[in-house]
């Protein structure tokens, strides 16, 4: 099984390397951790909360957009999958894209907010096909979190409210992005490893 592994392992790494050595990237190859997680996103075709099913598991899309994130052709690395990926890869790239590069995000939002496509969206133990993708870039609710600024966390937003109900999330909003990559300012996010999918 160990083998099975390997040889797949080297199989991900060897064809994602080949997409992700285009000139706009800086001379150095990407290391194997960040291409793994370029690759993981590639091929995403749903969107996710940050913790799913029975036991609240981080999906294998968050660890890889939190790699992305460090890495120095961050920028770069989202623009490229917002012309690659299937549309759930293009939602995490956006959501990587709100810490990145602002500009880029901007731009790119203007461009996805208005789209009908649908995708599987997964929430807690919930599984919902047929999604609207706009709704979780942009979504029309009064309700949905509306950070003031990059460096506001959710906790921070929902301190300043005055009702203390629930809210929902969306990546123009800044909601999923900030819950992708600080829980929210709820808990630490610690570093994992991109595990191989099973």
């Amino acid at each position: 099984m160990s083998r099975r592994w390997s040889l797949c392992s080297v199989f991900v790494f060897a064809c994602a390397a080949a997409c992700v050595r285009p000139a706009q990237f800086s001379s150095h190859a990407l290391d194997a951790r960040t291409t793994a997680a370029y690759a993981c996103l590639a091929h995403a075709e749903s969107f996710s909360d940050d913790a799913v099913g029975d036991g609240g598991e981080t999906p294998r899309e968050v660890i890889a957009l939190r790699i992305l994130w460090t890495a120095s052709d961050a920028p770069a690395l989202f623009e490229r999958l917002l012309d690659e990926a299937p549309l759930g890869g293009r939602m995490y790239a956006l959501c990587g894209l709100y810490y990145a590069d602002s500009r880029a995000f901007d731009r790119a939002a203007a461009q996805l907010r208005t789209t009908r496509a649908t995708l599987t969206y997964r929430t807690g133990c919930e599984i919902l096909n047929d999604y609207p993708a706009a709704d979780l870039i942009a979504n029309p609710r009064a309700d949905v979190v509306r950070l003031e600024r990059r460096d506001q966390s959710i906790k921070e937003w929902r301190a300043k409210r005055t009702e203390r109900c629930g809210y929902v999330y969306d990546i123009v909003g800044g909601g999923y992005p900030n819950l992708f990559r600080e829980a929210g300012g709820y808990a630490t996010v610690l570093p994992q490893a991109l595990e191989p999918e099973r």
